[in-house]
């Protein structure tokens, strides 16, 4: 009976010096996982443009967007040449123009946009938005019926 207590005894002890296992709601990263995921991509949908629409797709360098914690969207302001294709203006008027949010990685598409010449102007809101530029001035992009214009990858520097 006496080495029965002595074994439960040592069980005893043995448990109490045993670190208690701590499991952790968090997934622990395994060897094919990266330890480190800097920000998720999100991959947008292919879209076939509408008859009489074009479709404007591209990405923001996330790191050019100067707003944080705010919903980032993207307008496309008509562009009206003046003189030839280089000069002329751009006016927002974001109740009626073509808008559509910008996601976290700085990816968006404009789904049905009519053909035409526009600047695309990025920001919270119309007041706030920043024109994307080339050489120091806007930059105007040109769809036709039926096209998907992928404009890349752009930074509002």
């Amino acid at each position: 009976m006496t080495k029965l207590w002595k074994l439960l005894g040592a069980l005893v002890l043995l448990a109490a010096c045993t670190p208690p296992k701590v499991v952790s709601p968090v997934p622990t990263p395994t060897a094919a996982q990266s330890p480190l995921v800097v920000r998720q991509v999100t991959t947008l949908p292919a879209v076939t443009p509408v008859a009489g629409t074009a479709v404007i797709k591209g990405q923001v360098s996330a790191d050019t967007l100067k707003w944080t914690g705010e919903n980032i969207y993207i307008y496309a302001a008509p562009f009206s040449s003046i003189q030839g294709d280089q000069e002329g203006f751009y006016m927002l008027e974001p109740t009626i123009h073509p808008k559509t949010t910008v996601n976290p990685d700085g990816a968006f598409q404009f789904t049905q946009v009519p053909p035409g010449a526009y600047v695309l102007v990025v920001g919270p809101t119309p007041e706030e938005a920043v024109a994307i530029q080339e050489s120091g001035h806007a930059k105007v992009f040109r769809v036709a019926d039926s096209q998907v214009l992928d404009i890349g990858k752009v930074s509002l520097k």
